[in-house]
């Protein structure tokens, strides 16, 4: 088989193994993405890791180590989507304005911003588990449709709540506030308040709690 019909043959694999996944088991990457989120959520809460909730990650982990990025490149269905999207592009660029060569970032700065998302993980986790003491906490929040924190009764300290994504309804000594992405809920330390998901996706955000 000659070098041309082996990359046909190879692309027609790498299609048919990225098809079934991305219909089998289209939330796979969810998945991994959840146990990271409650690696981070537990740093931040300053609450030990607990090992089964980390199963999933280890797998991938291992299964990497292995063989490689063979969950991004095959597994992922956000990554079969982001590249059949960038093929999509391709034959556009090539069949309708006549480009030679595909657009796509130098290989420099690629290298360059592979190592920036790296420090700024380090950094997100260093930040977690300094800013979490007596007088001071960073937690990452996640409230489920139709879920929500109960009435309580704010003593630790002014509780601030930015909202990261979806939709809710605070309440802050009988005082309603809606809330969306880029909203910050106060609740000053001594007052009651209730926080509550509205909406039909996840209510995530980040609370920082200060004790005066």
């Amino acid at each position: 088989m000659n070098k041309k019909k082996q990359s046909a043959a190879l692309l027609a694999a790498e299609i048919i193994i990225r098809t079934v996944f991305f219909i089998t088991m289209p939330a796979a990457f969810a998945s991994g993405f959840l146990a990271v989120k409650l690696i981070f959520t537990a740093i931040g809460a300053g609450e030990p890791l607990n090992i089964d909730s980390m199963w999933v990650l280890i797998g991938l982990v291992g299964f990497t180590i292995i063989f490689g990025r063979f969950f991004c490149g095959f597994v992922c269905a956000f990554g079969t989507l982001g590249d059949a999207v960038y093929s999509v592009s391709g034959f556009i660029q090539k069949k309708i304005f006549r480009r030679s060569k595909q657009l796509s970032i130098p290989e420099k700065p690629t290298v360059i911003l592979q190592k920036i998302k790296y420090a700024v993980l380090f950094t997100i986790v260093i930040l977690c588990s300094l800013f979490n003491d007596d007088n001071y906490r960073i937690i990452p929040t996640t409230i489920h449709p139709g879920g929500k924190i109960g009435l309580h009764t704010q003593n630790s300290g002014d509780d601030l709540n930015y909202i990261l994504s979806g939709t809710g309804k605070a309440y802050c000594d009988g005082i309603e506030e809606t809330l969306k992405p880029g909203v910050m809920h106060i609740c000053p330390k001594g007052s009651e308040h209730t926080i509550i998901n509205t909406g039909e996706n996840d209510l995530v955000m980040l609370t920082i709690v200060a004790a005066k």
